[in-house]
């Protein structure tokens, strides 16, 4: 289960939850969450509001309520949460606004603060605040005294670890077989040969790696552009231009023919970053892809 929805519920359920490096959100006493999913809840004004903290620390409180609806162990929680807010503030640090759904947008101003515009309406998918944890005692801390169950999972570890042994002792009797031989049958060899050999081959090796560290580091360095939105009509491809450029996004319109207009980011990242970045805009705007 991803972190992101539970981070929702649980400012649902008791009006308060703190991302740790990030800040905290409050939702008003006043607003009432629906039992019913098909019922939409609108969001009236400064329903949601935010507390910048650079230095909020983790919030026990949800650390806890992730490990009652995923069953997992804290340290496995605290994780969780923890990759989260971390690729959150690397996003945040690139300048795009981040969107936790059923929440609002987070972006970074100029002066280094987050600034927070809160959502029209809570996710109707989210609304299901009911724990489900069947490993859980009335405490609510996660119960360990079904293993059986573990047991069952984990039998396949024994043999495939002896497996391993024979197969390493296996490779550990070839080679040292293969090393006592060696040693009984000396080979005599012209030095005067392997000398003239080995300095240009030295040489070369060292310049072949030189070659293609400059080339691997070119490749790193370049830039791309990234597809986020593709449309059939100008009016449309123009109208989204303007809707995302409000949310900070810098976006250009690019098209080849009057048939398909896309909207463009451009990142001066490596491109070992772009996998992490797709990730990042996929949250936003859905499918996107490597401008080719």
């Amino acid at each position: 289960m991803r972190v992101e929805p539970l981070i929702s519920k649980h400012l649902y359920l008791i009006k308060k939850v703190t991302l740790q490096n990030i800040g905290t959100f409050y939702l008003s006493p006043e607003v009432v969450i629906n039992d019913d999913p098909e019922k939409e809840v609108v969001l009236p004004e400064n329903a949601i509001t935010f507390e910048f903290d650079k230095n909020a620390k983790p919030d026990d409180a949800l650390i806890e309520y992730i490990m009652q609806q995923t069953k997992k162990i804290k340290p496995l929680a605290a994780s969780d949460l923890e990759s989260y807010t971390m690729l959150s503030v690397q996003f945040l640090n690139i300048g795009k606004p981040l969107e936790i759904k059923g929440i609002g947008y987070l972006q970074k101003n100029q002066s280094g603060q987050y600034e927070f515009t809160q959502g029209d309406s809570i996710d109707n998918k989210l609304t299901d605040l009911s724990v489900h944890s069947e490993h859980t005692e009335e405490s609510g801390s996660p119960n360990f005294s079904t293993p059986a169950k573990i047991k069952s999972k984990n039998k396949w570890i024994l043999p495939f670890s002896l497996i391993i042994l024979t197969f390493g002792v296996m490779i550990y009797l070839y080679m040292h077989y293969s090393n006592n031989n060696n040693e009984t049958e000396p080979v005599v060899t012209d030095t005067t040969e392997i000398k003239k050999d080995t300095i240009p081959a030295t040489i070369n090796d060292s310049a072949n790696i030189i070659k293609d560290s400059l080339i691997t580091s070119s490749a790193n360095t370049s830039g791309f552009s990234v597809v986020v939105k593709e449309y059939n009509s100008k009016t449309d491809a123009e109208k989204a231009l303007k809707k995302f450029t409000g949310f900070g996004h810098n976006l250009t319109l690019q098209t080849t023919d009057s048939l398909s207009y896309k909207l463009i980011m451009s990142f001066n990242n490596p491109i070992s970053d772009t996998s992490r970045i797709l990730d990042s805009l996929k949250r936003n705007f859905g499918e996107v892809k490597i401008l080719r």
